[in-house]
This record gives C-alpha cells, sequence and structure tokens, in this order.
C-alpha cells in the first residue's frame, strides 16, 4: 500500500510543477518519424559501448560490464539482459570497487510514449540511483537497486510528459558497501534530439535531490492531511462502499499468492503474471519462464494472438491494459484490447474451505479464463496454456530459458483422462533428492490438443498461430543433464455473438523434500506429499472436485463479502489468511505444523510458533481451529519444569 501511495504523490508532486510538466500540443506528432515509430530508443549496451552515453563526472573502471559469474552467488551467471550492461563498480582486471563515484548521462530525447522501462541493480541507498531528469536537472522519476546484483525490471509511466525533452542520468556517490549501481536493457518510448547536456556534478544532483525530497515532501504531507480528514469521517469509515478496483499505476503493488495452506505458493502480480514462484520449498523468489496463458482470435483475416498479461513474453505481445480485482482468496483480472473482437478475464484462486483443512492445503492453483464474443459476427477463439518444466530447479540458471544445473532428465508426458487434458512434467532426480518432485498442468472446459515440447516461444507462436490447435507426440524429454523442456496445452472453440465459454486450467506441484524449521521444532519433508504424493494427484482431485471446492470456497467468500461491513475493513481482515500460503508456514511430513515470525530473503526468520506473534493471531484460529490447537499442544511440548514457556 506504501508503496502505491507513494507513486501517486511522486504523480501529483509532477503535476504542479512548472510549464514544462504541461501537456503539450504537439504530444501526438512529436516523434511521428522518429525513433519513437520505429519502437522507440533502446540502450542494452549489446555493442559493447556506451551506446552514446557519456561520463558527466567522476571517474569508472569498466563502465560497460561482460561479467559472467556472479559475486555473491558463487558460479551462479550474472544477473542481467544478453552480454553486456553498465556497471559502477567493475574494473578491467575484473575486480571490483565500490569506492569509485560520478554520474553518467545519457543522451537528450524526446519523450512520445507512455511507458518507459529499464533494469536496475546494486545498491537501494539515497546514493546510488538513476534518474529521468527534466533538461534544467529536475528529477522526475528515480529507481534504485535492493542491494542484490540482481536487476529488477522497472516501468516508469511518463505519459504526462509526452512531447517534452529528459534524459537519463545514473547516479554513484556512495562508497562503502554496495556503494554501486548497474543498468540494462532500457526501453525509451522516444526519439533523440540535439540539445546541450545540463553540466552534472555530484554537488548539483545532491541538490536535485534534495529539491525532489523536499517537494515530493510538502505534497505527502498535504496529501496526509486531507486522506486523514477522509478516513475520520463517518461517511467513508461506517458506509459500505465498493468494491476495488485497481488499474494503470496502482497495479505495482498487487501480490496474489496462490496455493495451499503451508503448500508452497506463485505470487500473482499486477501484470497477470506468475511473477514469484515459492513452490520448491525456496524462500528466495524464483522466476520460471515460458509458464502462462495465451488467447488467439481468428474473425475473416489474418489471427490475432495475445498474452494474457500485459508484458510480452518473447514474440507473443501483451494485452494493452488490464483492471484486478482482489477478495481474497479471489483475484479477476479484466484484460482490455480494442482490437480483439472479444473481451478476456481470469479468476484466479485456489480453494480455501473453512473447517477443513486438507481441501485447504492442496498444492495447486485454478485458472478460470472466460472469453465472450462482443461482437457481431462469429469468432474463431483458442486458449494457451505454457508450462515451464521446472522439476529440479535450483535457481542457479544459466543465460537461456530451460538451463539449471540441477536439471536431470526433465520429461513431459501428455494424455486425456475423464475429459481433462494432462501434461505431467517429471525428472529423473532420485528420489531422495532435494528437487525430486513433479509439476502438472490440466486443463478442462473445452477439447485441447497438447505438445510435450516445443523448441522456442517462437515456435510456439507459430505452431499456435496457425490453426489455434496443438499435436503431436505424447512423451518427451530433455536432451541433457542441465537442460529442460516446455510444454502447452491449447483449447480451440468458436464463439457465436454475445456468447461465453469459461476455460479452466489448474496447475498442481509436489516437492516432497525438504527440512523446515530449526532443531526442537519443525520437521522432514511436506505433509501435502503424504495426502497426494505426486503433482498428478493432485490435479485429478482438485479437476474431479472442483465444483465441489469452489462453491465451498465462494461460500466463504460470499459470507464475508455479501454482508454490510465496510468493504475496506473486509479486505484487510480477510488478506491476512494469505500469510498461512506463505512460505512463512509449513506442515512437515509427520504433522508438525511451523510459523515463522516472518520471512528473510532466503529462509524463514526467527523461532517458530511464537505466542508473541502466532498467539495473537486470529485468523487460522477462527477458521482452522484444528490448527491453533496443534500449533498451542506443540509449544507447549517446549514448556519448562517451572511452567514457564519458551515465548513471552
Amino acid at each position: 500500500m506504501f508503496s502505491t501511495i507513494g507513486r501517486f504523490v511522486l504523480v501529483l508532486a509532477f503535476l504542479l510543477a512548472l510549464a514544462w510538466c504541461l501537456p503539450s500540443a504537439a504530444a501526438e506528432s512529436c516523434c511521428s518519424g522518429g525513433s519513437c515509430a520505429k519502437g522507440g530508443l533502446v540502450y542494452d549496451f549489446e555493442t559493447g559501448d556506451l551506446q552514446g552515453w557519456t561520463v558527466a563526472c567522476g571517474k569508472f573502471g569498466k563502465l560497460v560490464s561482460d561479467r559472467e559469474k556472479a559475486r555473491n552467488t558463487p558460479n551462479a551467471p550474472y544477473p542481467k539482459q544478453g552480454k553486456y550492461y553498465l556497471s559502477t563498480t567493475e574494473l578491467p582486471d575484473g575486480g571490483y570497487d565500490d569506492g569509485m563515484t560520478g554520474i553518467v548521462v545519457s543522451p537528450m530525447f524526446r519523450l512520445c510514449g507512455p511507458k518507459l522501462t529499464l533494469m536496475v541493480g546494486g545498491g537501494s541507498g539515497p546514493d546510488t540511483y538513476v534518474a529521468l531528469c527534466a533538461p534544467d536537472g529536475r528529477e522526475l522519476r528515480t529507481a534504485s537497486g535492493a542491494n542484490a546484483e540482481a536487476m529488477t525490471r522497472v516501468e516508469w509511466d511518463v505519459a504526462e510528459y509526452a512531447g517534452k525533452t529528459a534524459y537519463l542520468a545514473l547516479i554513484d556517490n556512495a562508497k562503502g558497501a554496495w556503494g554501486n549501481i548497474s543498468l540494462d536493457d532500457v526501453h525509451i518510448p522516444g526519439e533523440l534530439v540535439p540539445a546541450e547536456m545540463p553540466k552534472e556534478s555530484l554537488e548539483t544532483r545532491a541538490a536535485a535531490r534534495e529539491a525532489r525530497l523536499a517537494d515530493e515532501k510538502k505534497v505527502h504531507q498535504a496529501y496526509a492531511v486531507k486522506r486523514r480528514e477522509e478516513l475520520l469521517s463517518e461517511e467513508l469509515l461506517y458506509s459500505q462502499g465498493q468494491a476495488r478496483i485497481y488499474s494503470g499505476d496502482k497495479l505495482g503493488a498487487i501480490s496474489l499468492p496462490v496455493g495451499g495452506i503451508a503448500a508452497g505458493c506463485i505470487q500473482m502480480d499486477g501484470k497477470a503474471r506468475m511473477a514469484v514462484w515459492q513452490i520448491f520449498n525456496n524462500h528466495q523468489h524464483v522466476t520460471v519462464p515460458n509458464t502462462f496463458f495465451a488467447l488467439r482470435v481468428k474473425q475473416g483475416g489474418e489471427p490475432v494472438v495475445r498474452a494474457l498479461q500485459t508484458e510480452a513474453v518473447g514474440p507473443f505481445a501483451p494485452m494493452p491494459s488490464l483492471s484486478f480485482r482482489g477478495e481474497y482468496p479471489f483475484g479477476w483480472y479484466d484484460f482490455d484490447d480494442a482490437e480483439l473482437p472479444v473481451k478476456a478475464s481470469m479468476e484466479v484462486f485456489s480453494p480455501l474451505v473453512p473447517m477443513d483443512l486438507r481441501d485447504s492445503a492442496m498444492p495447486g492453483a485454478v485458472f478460470n479464463i472466460t472469453v465472450r464474443n462482443t461482437s457481431d459476427a462469429p469468432a474463431e477463439v483458442s486458449l494457451l496454456a505454457s508450462a515451464h518444466n521446472a522439476v529440479g530447479i535450483s535457481g542457479r540458471t544459466g543465460k537461456e530459458p530451460g538451463v539449471d544445473e540441477q536439471y536431470d532428465g526433465n520429461t513431459n508426458t501428455t494424455f486425456q483422462e475423464d475429459g481433462v487434458a494432462c501434461l505431467e512434467m517429471t525428472s529423473a532426480l532420485p528420489a531422495d533428492a532435494p528437487g525430486h518432485g513433479s509439476m502438472a498442468l490440466a486443463g478442462m472446459g473445452a477439447a485441447m490438443g497438447a505438445t510435450v515440447s516445443y523448441p522456442s516461444p517462437d515456435a510456439l507462436l507459430a505452431a499456435f498461430s496457425g490453426t489455434g490447435e496443438l499435436s503431436g507426440p505424447t512423451s518427451a524429454k530433455a536432451p541433457e543433464k542441465g537442460k529442460t523442456i516446455d510444454g502447452a496445452l491449447a483449447a480451440p472453440f468458436t464463439l457465436k455473438p454475445g456468447e461465453s465459454r469459461t476455460v479452466t486450467f489448474v496447475l498442481a506441484w509436489n516437492f516432497p523434500n525438504v527440512v523446515n524449521g530449526a532443531p526442537g521444532w519443525g520437521g522432514k519433508g511436506n505433509h501435502y506429499a503424504v495426502i497426494w504424493p505426486t503433482a498428478m494427484d493432485t490435479a485429478r482431485e482438485l479437476c474431479a472436485r472442483l465444483p465441489e471446492l469452489t462453491d465451498k470456497t465462494r461460500r466463504y467468500h460470499d459470507a464475508l463479502y455479501d454482508s454490510n461491513l465496510p468493504h475496506w475493513l473486509i479486505d484487510r481482515v480477510s488478506s491476512q489468511v494469505a500469510v498461512l500460503r506463505a512460505r512463512t508456514c509449513f506442515w512437515t511430513r509427520d504433522g508438525y505444523f511451523g510459523g515463522y515470525e516472518g520471512c528473510a530473503g532466503k529462509t524463514g526468520c526467527c523461532d517458530g510458533n511464537c505466542t508473541h506473534v502466532w498467539h495473537y493471531a486470529q485468523a487460522h484460529a477462527r477458521l482452522f481451529p484444528e490448527l491453533a490447537r496443534k500449533m498451542r499442544d506443540q509449544d507447549f511440548q517446549h514448556q519448562h519444569p517451572d511452567g514457564g514457556v519458551q515465548h513471552r
């Protein structure tokens, strides 16, 4: 919530700026014939040089780096895009020096599109960042790293600056730990313009930063006063209000975890991506490539294909925009594309049934995709679900998708069972290996074809866009150790004018081998693997019982949201249950249920089941009394002879 408000405040601050920020009458045609018409400016540094960027002040070592291995994760490839990237810490001899300081600036450009994207890594401090600057040096947008080598994709909304000139500045004025900043894969909706660059120095840049922070503080204070008055009004506090729908910049704060209680989760983001994967007994954020949904529509002319998310997946073009509504445990995405004769939406959830811990702990997620024909002519439609066989993934991935040092004998098998199309993903890892397990993708609601392995996203797009159907062998194995394969399901159907159809995809997982907790509390394995020995077992039960499980989950949702309580209150109360599905919780093979105080970057944080955290919690005790009793019984096992307990 804070980050969302922060972005909102930042936009307001710039709207109050001087005439530079006012809309330009020439905005629509400012880049009609330049690089913007060809896709804008791209700075990926893949030529091995600065590509027109210059050092405005200071001194650096090897600004354009091709470092292969990460420093902080031995033997792991450096987390970058392509071969080269910009870094303020690298030295020509392969070493590094966080003591170097200075400013690197891009050429001046004129903006003519709504979104500017870039990848940023390195330090998170106030003196290491990249800034979008006005010609007079004012900072309009900023982004920093996260004290990590891994670079994060940042998207800035720059629509209000269309027709205005600007430049990017990479600022490093820090000398301590993480006193560096890295940059890669910059995409600017604009064209270069001849202009004299302002004189940069660390002193003038520090002054610009202080001015920006002061302006932001004023706007934030004014907003806080106004918002406090609104929040304290009886009308706002007690009125039921409306369901909150998120769009635009507000989508940046969305994270919807799907998965069973203590079964790991996949975090869905505001772009409708499966953005963070924590199903592999991992706390650290892992991304899994080539796992997405797509839509194909054909009506008279050439077919149109879109990824059902607002970020492209290789050659799969994204949906232009979406809106999101979340009422836990459900999340609803509504996609918008004016070029399509259909409307697409997606409902995402995992079963959550009060008083039934077993059914609420299924390691899987449900994706209901609905397509409605809004035109006056029939439309040929096909839905695609692509999945990456990530069994054995270690996080130490190679440059290309499908490469990981721990992959071994990854195999995909497809079959039809009781009207359900299934794609089972396994590996040859030994049964006691940490990465041993399985994944499963199942689809129902339409006749489906499948491919167990496709060579590349381009090849998948070519096959899918042609007829909307997929076919091929029923089994495939990765060609060598360290590599895996991707498979997909496709459901073609025809919609009459005004007709709609819902197709359901289920994604399930099973990774049984893990040591949870610490000596004295915790244990080995995942309890879900006792109930469902494989991911396919989970997928089968989810598909077979989906109407019942969906109904029970909706009853829980409706009991809250059909009440006369204010929507803001229900949102805040119901969303807290998501913690049970986060990696904060674990449930061992022998039945021990553990809850950390929270999560650190790579592990759970602090002793488990501590009463000064979990005794105050009420949601799990009210919804699943057996769970609360279990945690207290476990806690009493550590009671001291004098009656004292471990935690306050």
